[in-house]
């Protein structure tokens, strides 16, 4: 007699309890993290192959990003079914699944989008590079004042700082740390919080260096402690960071562990979107310094050895006491994104809102939800988009787009008023923009988050490795926010080729109005090296001819390759072909050239439901051909070439072609 297939849960059931003695979701979360991370990610494996699985993609997409992002703890429903003596149906497993993991969950899709738009951050060998690159030459070291400026923070209700009592102080400046375990320091850490009276406070420090923190997977080490912010559900999640801190044995480790303090400010800017500014602290033996980074890298303190006497111990107690008890717009959120009670949000699950003052009169609108979307990294614009409506009024929504933005550059909120009368199909409605200002002031990264401070003649680290690549100089930028009256659906939630096609042809023709049809955006005089690196042109990136419509047109290439490349799943198997990220300009320029000449060898690397689209490779084939035909550059009408791209892309979809 044939034996019986295993059901869906018995199998499930012995992934999860595999060479252990585990009956419970209890049992299963006391298993180690390099344990419970092999265990799920067979779990999610086994979801995703099976034939029933093919008809959930939605719920099963989500449930293999929770486990890229390591938010293990969201599993415990699905594992609670999973071990119990219930008996349950492969059908009824995954209604389970449709119905708990199948809501929508934007911050997750766009966690996805902003893991690095080449995905190059997610393996900690590749993310490294990429940090290092990024902040090469934009960490200023001994910046004078730092310190005593958070020390004397004007906002702080004087009956608030402590003051250490002599015993105290004595107690502390006496106790042995050098050559010690980093658990003893730690300890000498916590009995100055406790001296502060930390209960009393909304925030609180904490430390597990052997625990991973909740969505944090490509930092190595676990983050040694943190001011952290404290309420019922806080949990060791990033999103409640306020303060990380850094140790390390030896004074002379000081550039390593602001290299390691900066792993944990790329998490935390990722997943505290409202955040201008991230304060950390590192202590090497007994040696400290404070850091400040934002969006163009970092300042660092004057470092003084907390224990050497009287004086440093109070200054090092009145510094932790400030970050203790600061207003959140002295740690860097935004105060222009307000909670409830009007204060600047520390929490992105709080109801949020942000004021604007139109021609007409000043208006509030309310944050939906998490970010659309979020750009990742610390140096940059650091891009973010959220959904939201009119206080009072939800049936009108909006889209709000906050960016930093290089002082001397063309704001696209111009534009897209310069264009907003002119009627054009495939265009957002715009609504507002504005330099984002705080007590009258523009926000920048030099007058506003850095207030000053005189730190272009300090050292820089130095972070290269490998070959030479120029180092980053300060660029100041501005926070400039944007309002558009029309909130589409994200591009990642497209289906079908078809769909794909249809949006990128939607994209082009909008983008052909506007810099074509109205004349409003004129090709550059200069070489243009604004914008994405991945998605930039051959050309721009070898710096051989001056921006034009060109290079607008095979940019849209790049980002149709990349999607087809990375959705609607991105397959562990996948990850790393477009590592475009390490990559200088130049390098990535010839390799550009190369794919364009012969775009196959990506071809191979798309996911399955692009892969196995003969109509959408002939598209990418003829694209790729137009682009790279040296005659594009040529005195050719724009429409001409617009003209035949957006044909290509028609023939794809079945539709006829457009005539001149």
């Amino acid at each position: 007699m044939a034996q019986e297939p295993e059901s869906l849960q018995q199998s499930l059931r012995n992934i999860l309890t595999s060479s252990s003695q585990i009956n419970t979701v209890e049992q299963f979360y006391e298993l180690r993290d390099s344990e419970m991370d092999t265990r799920i990610l067979r779990l999610s494996t086994k979801l995703h192959d099976s034939d029933v699985g093919k008809q959930h993609e939605g719920a099963v997409l989500t449930i293999r990003l929770l486990y890229k992002q390591s938010r293990y703890k969201l599993y415990r429903p699905l594992i609670n079914v999973i071990l119990a003596n219930e008996v349950k149906s492969d059908e009824e497993i995954f209604q389970f699944i449709e119905q708990k993991f199948n809501a929508p969950h934007s911050s997750l899709l766009s966690s996805m989008v902003t893991s690095g738009l080449t995905n190059s951050s997610t393996k900690h060998s590749s993310f490294m590079p990429a940090l290092n690159r990024e902040l090469d030459g934009s960490m200023y070291t001994n910046v004078p004042g730092l310190v005593e400026y958070f020390i004397n923070i004007q906002h702080i209700d004087p009956t608030l700082r402590l003051q250490p009592h002599e015993s105290f102080i004595k107690k502390k400046c006496e106790e042995k740390l050098e050559d010690k375990p980093q658990d003893i320091m730690l300890r000498w850490i916590a009995s100055i919080f406790e001296q502060l009276g930390e209960e009393s406070h909304s925030r609180g420090w904490q430390s597990h260096p052997t625990t991973r923190m909740e969505d944090i997977r490509y930092a190595i080490r676990r983050l040694d402690g943190a001011i952290m912010y404290r309420h019922v559900e806080a949990g060791n999640h990033i999103q409640n960071i306020m303060v990380p801190f850094e140790l390390k044995k030896n004074t002379s480790d000081a550039r390593e562990a602001a290299i390691d303090l900066a792993k944990y400010v790329y998490q935390v800017f990722n997943h505290q979107p409202t955040r201008s500014y991230v304060i950390g602290l590192t202590l090497c033996g007994t040696s400290m310094q404070l850091w400040q980074f934002d969006r163009c890298g970092a300042i660092g303190s004057e470092s003084f050895d907390v224990q050497a006497n009287k004086e440093n111990f109070e200054k090092f107690f009145s510094l932790l006491s400030s970050l203790l008890t600061c207003n959140h717009q002295d740690l860097g959120f935004d105060p222009t994104f307000m909670d409830v009670d009007g204060q600047a949000c520390s929490n992105t699950s709080e109801w949020r809102k942000i004021r604007y003052t139109t021609q007409d009169d000043p208006q509030e609108l309310v944050i939906d939800s998490r970010p659309i979307f979020r750009a990742s990294g610390i140096c940059g614009r650091g891009t973010t988009t959220w959904k939201a409506h009119l206080h009072g009024d939800e049936r009108q929504k909006y889209l709000i787009k906050d960016s930093w933005q290089p002082e001397k550059h063309e704001q696209e909120g111009d534009m897209l008023c310069k264009v907003a009368g002119l009627n054009i199909p495939h265009l957002v409605r715009y609504h507002h923009h504005e330099d984002v200002q705080v007590a009258g002031n523009r926000v920048d990264i030099k007058s506003h988050v850095r207030r000053q401070f005189k730190f272009d003649k300090c050292k820089t680290f130095t972070l290269g490795s490998g070959p030479k690549q120029p180092q980053n100089v300060f660029n100041n930028r501005f926070l400039r926010r944007i309002i558009l009256k029309d909130v589409g659906q994200p591009i990642w939630t497209v289906k079908t080729p078809v769909r794909l096609l249809e949006a990128l042809e939607g994209c082009i023709i909008g983008h052909q109005d506007v810099a074509i049809a109205h004349g409003e955006l004129n090709d550059d005089k200069h070489h243009t090296m604004i914008g994405t690196k991945v998605f930039m042109s051959a050309s721009l990136l070898l710096n051989k001819n001056h921006h034009s419509h060109v290079d607008d047109l095979e940019s849209f290439f790049w980002v149709f390759v990349w999607f087809c490349i990375h959705f609607p799943d991105e397959n562990s198997a996948r990850i790393g072909v477009l590592n475009w990220n390490q990559h200088s300009r130049f390098d990535l320029g010839c390799i550009k050239a190369q794919h364009l000449r012969d775009p196959h060898p990506l071809m191979m690397h798309f996911a399955p439901r692009y892969k196995e689209s003969p109509l959408l490779l002939d598209c990418v084939a003829n694209f790729a051909t137009i682009m790279s035909d040296p005659s594009v550059r040529d005195n050719r009408p724009a429409a001409a070439l617009y003209l035949e791209v957006l044909n290509v892309l028609r023939e794809a979809q079945g539709k006829p072609k457009l005539n001149q």
